[in-house]
């Protein structure tokens, strides 16, 4: 089910995926020109597409992951494939095209978790550097506010969804119905799973840790990345 999925939401979805798209192609741009002689745009203006990038790109991220768990404004009738005029299974149900994700306060959230979590690594990355001056000592104490805001949302989204509902299937009579509790039962069942999901959050937090006690500034990056 999950290229049907894929597909239809990356036709379907658009301009959620697009807008990603576009913040990644001014990322590479800005890499490839923002110190190249003679640009007409100027290094603030490659500097800014950056940041856009950084900010946006990560935080529209999240929020398409997260409609994995939320769901799609979509329909699905395998019967159409029968249909020689028109074999389409799958259909977008709504105008707005993806940007109807952001109207979801569950996908928001997880939003605002990839972006803190793409901003600590990154500042963590730099506290592994020497040669940035004074620019390390504020990276470390930066860390401090935006790994806090990263455990407190990633924690707020993992309980919402171990306690939201979600959909299973009766194998005997292939009926569809709710289930409470969905996300957090198959944690229980495929438990393989659940540990390593338990490793990633000890190793998140055993590196954060460490950060907070000044301890090992070099390696804290690679703990918490290995974690994430």
């Amino acid at each position: 089910s999950f290229p049907l999925f894929y597909s239809t939401s990356f036709g379907g979805a658009y301009w959620l995926w697009i807008a990603i798209l576009f913040c990644f192609v001014i990322q590479a741009v800005s890499f490839e020109f923002r110190n190249d002689a003679g640009n007409i745009l100027g290094a603030k203006t490659y500097e800014t597409f950056l940041f856009i990038n950084g900010a946006l790109g990560t935080f529209l991220l999240g929020v398409a992951v997260a409609t994995l768990f939320s769901g799609g404004a979509f329909t699905v009738n395998k019967v159409a494939i029968t249909d020689v005029s028109a074999p389409v299974i799958s259909q977008w149900t709504n105008g707005w095209h993806g940007l109807d994700a952001l109207a979801n306060p569950f996908n928001l959230l997880l939003g605002v978790v990839v972006f803190a979590a793409a901003r600590t690594l990154g500042l963590l990355y730099l506290c592994t550097k020497e040669d940035i001056g004074d620019f390390k000592e504020k990276c470390q104490k930066r860390v401090y506010i935006t790994s806090i805001i990263f455990v407190v949302t990633f924690v707020a989204f993992v309980l919402w969804l171990m306690l939201r509902s979600g959909l299973s299937i009766d194998p005997a009579t292939g009926i569809i119905s709710e289930e409470p509790y969905k996300y957090l039962h198959n944690m229980i069942q495929v438990w393989p799973l659940a540990a390593i999901f338990l490793i990633g959050v000890v190793l998140v937090l055993l590196g954060l840790g460490r950060h907070f006690l000044g301890k090992g500034l070099s390696k804290n990056f690679y703990i918490v990345g290995g974690g994430t």
